[in-house]
């Protein structure tokens, strides 16, 4: 709760900021104005607070004018660098002479800065296509807010995206004045390799709305609590799903790891069902920043058997939906499973006529067949994992 416009006192002032604690050993008996106007805990973003103001006394008004004009006493650096400026902090300048007590009128001891940290983004084809990037604002009723500081007002919130030795620049349409978010679609990073990339928040002199060299601007930090908060990670992916198949079987309580089957290993087959059916165990991994619902509708397999004799290229099967889907401790069919945010499950999936080799519509091929295989995963027509390559025998 902010301190009162009457009554205020350098002893109720110091209690607030903690310079006094009542009752402790150790407090000063005389509480210096000059001390109490400088003291390190004081909290910069607070809205009134001491200023360095030639003026020796103000009325609330005045000083409210006064704070306006002065930026409620913050400053920071700027740089034609977006990424430097993304280093830098806002800073309090304090007053080095003209102390007074009434500048503590109002005083809020536990305001927070203007803006907050996002944290890290994930944008990828499967489910995050297009993402919004705006920080969440703080500041309150008697703290700094981003409408308080006028060359911030003026200036577009900028994404920067670092990417080997290349800044990318994309801003808000917006001022920061009434900001609405940087809104960046996948599409726009389609030419670079996929990964983890650095990105910053910071202020732009100019509008660039979309995504491509920094422009000659003026960069200034955002008003974060810490620098830290004006970066985070971008994880671009192609997919936010990446899967890895660890075992394979004919029904699901006979699963085994696939390198038991492996052609490194010798001459042990996994013997293809009658019917063509097949089971296999795989790791899930979402690798996007929000929990997400795994679909089993959008998920397609292909065997893919050793293209030698006696196989030729029609043989290889297309690419079938799932038959089902179980988690590891259970036997209950599922439509969908949630996987967690940056996290896996590990799910048991059953695939009818992956191996239909004597069904007609994958060529005819007789009983008794030995080759190698290996099992592609798609996930909303996007390629998730391709497995390790095990022999096989047709039954």
């Amino acid at each position: 709760m902010a301190l009162g416009m009457t009554n205020i006192s350098a002893r109720n002032v110091a209690v607030e900021i903690g310079m006094i604690v009542p009752g402790a050993p150790g407090n000063p008996q005389n509480i210096e104005l000059a001390v109490l106007c400088t003291h390190s805990n004081i909290n910069k973003w607070a809205k009134y607070k001491p200023i360095a103001s030639p003026y020796v006394v103000m009325n609330w008004a005045e000083f409210q004018a006064e704070c306006s004009r002065l930026n409620f006493g913050l400053t920071c650096q700027t740089s034609g660098n977006p990424i430097t400026a993304g280093g830098y902090t806002w800073n309090y300048t304090r007053p080095s002479s003209k102390y007074r007590l009434g500048d503590f009128r109002g005083y809020e001891h536990y305001a927070t800065a203007p803006v907050v940290g996002i944290g890290n983004l994930s944008i990828n084809a499967t489910n995050q296509p297009q993402i919004t990037v705006m920080p969440e604002m703080g500041g309150g009723t008697n703290a700094v807010n981003l409408a308080d500081l006028p060359a911030l007002q003026s200036s577009y919130l900028a994404l920067v995206i670092r990417i080997g030795s290349t800044t990318l620049v994309k801003t808000d349409n917006n001022t920061l004045a009434n900001p609405t978010g940087v809104v960046l679609n996948y599409s726009e990073l389609a030419s670079y390799p996929t990964g983890d990339y650095t990105y910053y928040l910071v202020a732009s002199s100019v509008k660039q709305t979309t995504l491509s060299a920094a422009p000659s601007a003026t960069y200034r930090p955002l008003p974060f609590a810490t620098a830290a908060e004006a970066s985070g990670v971008l994880k671009y992916y192609t997919s936010a799903i990446e899967m890895e198949v660890s075992d394979i079987g004919n029904s699901l309580a006979g699963l085994a790891p696939i390198e038991n089957y492996s052609p490194a290993m010798g001459t042990t087959y996994l013997t293809a069902h009658a019917a063509g059916n097949f089971y296999f165990r795989a790791r899930v991994y979402n690798q996007s920043n929000q929990a997400m619902s795994f679909s089993r509708s959008v998920v397609t397999v292909q065997g893919q058997p050793s293209l030698a004799a006696p196989f030729s290229p029609v043989s290889i099967t297309g690419y079938c939906a799932l038959g089902g889907m179980y988690n590891n401790s259970s036997s209950t069919n599922q439509a969908s499973i949630t996987i967690p945010a940056n996290g896996y499950v590990d799910i048991r999936f059953y695939v009818a006529g992956l191996w239909a080799f004597k069904n007609g519509s994958q060529g005819s091929i007789a009983a008794g067949v030995t080759t190698v295989g290996s099992i592609s995963l798609k996930y909303n027509n996007v390629e998730v994992a391709q497995s390790e390559q095990f022999n096989l025998k047709t039954n």
